[in-house]
């Protein structure tokens, strides 16, 4: 993509407010619009980090695309539908985080738009826009150690006078934002669980989340009949000590903004936390340094609350109102949601296939906004290995390729002077993952078979060319030799023994099986790339990919374990796991003859089984004798994604330890654990570019529809 400057900024500034510079600031821009009944008005707008749209005061949009400086990105955004006919006063708060985190990146301060009436320019960004720093915001606030900061919000506080914009450096190419903007649907109805009475003790300013989560609670008398918000009159809330607690069910995993309706009698304090379980008779507002709690100061009377600025992931909200009472009128959120299209199906006569279905399709939903993101609660990060079972069951589910190939067109941004691209993106601090910078080149070329967009996985392939030529740097008598752990984090899946950690003795490099068979993937991924593009240098790659699997098969494989072993340490082969059987047969290391063999040492049961994140190699593995365990795969499918449903689970996990993974830090809404829609279309239904034949997997009365293979 080499689009100039668009002509709707033509004339337009990037500006700032005044004295709001630093990290975590807030800053407003205001300016009136005319309208009359048939205009168009169209908003064009970027800015760092996130943006929030005010029309008359009232909360209207928010957005901005999970960029980066080197690939800016603007909304365009129609404002006809929601003004009034005469003069509208708008409002533009932006949100500069200034830090590092999964899911971000630190840009210069700054926000550019420019309005449109009826397709001529009447506004656009200059320092005559008045502004002012929004000082309800505290500034030095709280994080959480992946998804970024909280707020603290002071409603009470003085705001400065309004005064002229300062103009400030910006990227010069802003681009079109490369996918559709989520929408918003009306706030959630929200379930009473319980409320009563609490006392917090010293209250933690480092860790705000601590506040909650470990007061003392004492619940009220229960109430005789559910209630529920939003609710004209209200729920009354009386307590003692420090004030009231209650706590909401919406009744599934949701993901969307804050929003709270709360009448006070007096000047309170007001904790909103936010999890997706209370397995501890409250949500986990905090664990291992991550809060979950935005702290807010309201006046007297009735406030609406909404923070638009980042979207929370969850299934329960909790209040802890420093008051001895309170009404409630609202306390939920209000739905974020990707547009999609969801005509397709799949159904059978086995009603756990095809709730298990379903829940998956709704736990990809979850995990889609910017772009594909690992959870909607913890982190909301985009990651190559997340994101390519995320793209691949989004082509079934929902014919979805355009959001596909805007999350892969982040990665190669990211690229840093060693070759390789970040943990995650748009970041720059983090280490690197050496097989994930493997599987996005599996996901570039399933892309390109799922799209046949051949020019856009060429120049992405151009573009990311430096990870491969670090892998072929590496290769030393046919093998790829792993990365120094610590600058790099040389993570397979959560599994004893591959998950990282492993150090080079006497600071010297050595090769393993799993790291090589992800190479042997992207290298033959770029080869198929290369040949549908008629560019000569596939053979190259296919070579490439050829002797890793000749080396990788005489080198790890041991005829007495009759399996692969994942590396050789102090010259004893060692961590015999599922996933590495599992990527030797998908690359093609194992020798036709002895796949049998080594599908059946798989399926003993000798092995470290493999996660569901990288199930999606298992079940592949098995399927190249569909005969013997094709049945098995569905089996293992209503086992493992069966229990997750009987625990209550709305989204699939990111482990099957569900909330107490990660000493209890587990997410409930995981969009790698989505693979039950990847196994249903492709083998249940035989659907495949490039074709594929229905398998007998045990299921009857099978039908569905994929979107993609309808047209």
């Amino acid at each position: 993509m080499k689009p100039p400057r668009p002509k709707a900024f033509d004339g337009a500034k990037w500006i700032w407010a005044d004295g709001a510079f630093g990290e975590n600031v807030y800053a407003d821009f205001f300016f009136d619009v005319p309208f009359s009944s048939g205009d168009d008005i169209t908003l064009f707008i970027s800015c760092d980090h996130r943006y929030a749209l005010y029309v008359g005061g009232a909360f209207f949009d928010c957005g901005q695309f999970s960029d980066m400086p080197k690939f800016k990105v603007y909304d365009k955004i129609d404002l006809s539908g929601v003004l009034k006919e005469g003069k509208n006063s708008v409002t533009v708060s932006c949100w500069h985080e200034g830090r590092e985190t999964a899911c971000s990146c630190v840009q210069p301060h700054g926000v550019i738009f420019s309005l449109e009436k009826n397709g001529r320019k009447i506004i656009s960004s200059s320092k005559e826009i008045l502004s002012r720093k929004n000082t309800a915001y505290r500034e030095e606030n709280v994080g959480s150690n992946q998804i970024g900061l909280n707020s603290v919000f002071d409603a009470t506080a003085p705001l400065p006078a309004r005064a002229p914009s300062v103009e400030v450096e910006g990227p010069a190419k802003i681009y079109p934002r490369p996918n559709l903007m989520p929408e918003l649907s009306e706030a959630t109805k929200t379930k009473l669980v319980y409320s009563g009475a609490f006392e917090a003790g010293e209250r933690d300013e480092k860790n705000h989340g601590k506040t909650p989560y470990f007061a003392l609670v004492r619940p009220g008398s229960k109430e005789k009949k559910p209630r529920f918000l939003p609710d004209k009159e209200g729920i009354k809330l009386t307590g003692e000590k420090d004030g009231c607690f209650a706590l909401f069910d919406i009744g599934a995993e949701t993901v969307g903004l804050l929003k709270l309706k709360i009448v006070l009698e007096q000047e309170a304090d007001v904790y909103i936390s936010w999890g997706e379980h209370i397995d501890d008779g409250r949500v986990r507002s905090w664990i291992g340094g991550r809060n979950f709690t935005r702290v807010c100061r309201f006046a007297a009377g009735e406030t609406e609350y909404i923070y638009p600025f980042r979207r929370a992931g969850l299934r329960y909200v909790q209040l802890n109102v420093f008051a001895p009472s309170c009404t409630l009128k609202e306390c939920g959120v209000i739905p974020v949601e990707y547009p999609l299209d969801k005509s397709g199906y799949f159904s059978c006569s086995d009603s756990l296939h095809e709730k298990i279905y379903l829940v998956s399709r709704r736990t990809l939903e979850l995990c889609m906004h910017e772009h594909y993101e690992d959870c909607p609660w913890r982190e909301q990060a985009l990651y190559a290995m997340d994101s390519r079972n995320q793209m691949l069951c989004g082509y079934y589910a929902f014919g979805e390729t355009r959001f596909a190939k805007s999350s892969l067109t982040l990665f190669p941004k990211t690229i840093r002077s060693d070759g390789l691209m970040e943990m995650t993106a748009p970041t720059a601090h983090s280490r690197p993952i050496p097989s994930f910078n493997a599987v996005f080149f599996v996901a570039l070329n399933e892309y390109l078979l799922f799209s046949g967009d051949k020019d856009f996985a060429y120049s992405t392939l151009e573009e990311a060319k430096s990870v491969l030529d670090a892998f072929e740097s590496r290769m030393n008598n046919g093998l790829v030799e792993i990365f120094e752990e610590g600058p790099y984090w040389n993570y397979y899946e959560w599994q004893k023994g591959l998950y990282g950690g492993i150090s080079l003795p006497d600071g010297k490099a050595f090769p393993d099986a799993p790291l090589n068979a992800f190479a042997s993937l992207a290298f033959a991924a770029a080869a198929n790339i290369l040949s549908a593009n008629g560019d000569g240098r596939a053979a190259h790659y296919e070579t490439l990919s050829k002797t890793i699997n000749k080396t990788l098969w005489e080198r790890f494989f041991v005829p007495e374990e009759g399996a692969i072993a994942a590396r050789i340490t102090d010259g004893k082969p060692d961590c015999f796991a599922q996933l590495t059987q599992a990527l030797a047969v998908c690359c093609g290391a194992v020798p036709e003859d002895q796949i049998d063999g080594i599908l059946a040492k798989t399926v003993s049961g000798d092995l470290l089984p493999a996660t569901l994140s990288h199930s999606v190699f298992l079940y592949d593995a098995l399927m190249k004798r569909p005969e013997k365990y094709a049945k098995f795969v569905i089996e293992d499918i209503a086992s493992r994604w069966g229990k997750m449903l009987l625990a209550g689970a709305t989204s699939f996990w990111e482990t099957e330890d569900g909330a107490d993974a990660f000493s209890y830090a587990g997410s409930l809404c995981h969009g790698w654990s989505a693979v039950p829609v990847y196994v249903y279309f492709r083998y249940v239904l035989g659907l495949y570019p490039g074709g594929a034949k229905k398998i007998d997997c045990g299921l009857t009365g099978v039908d569905g529809k994929a979107i993609l293979f309808e047209k």
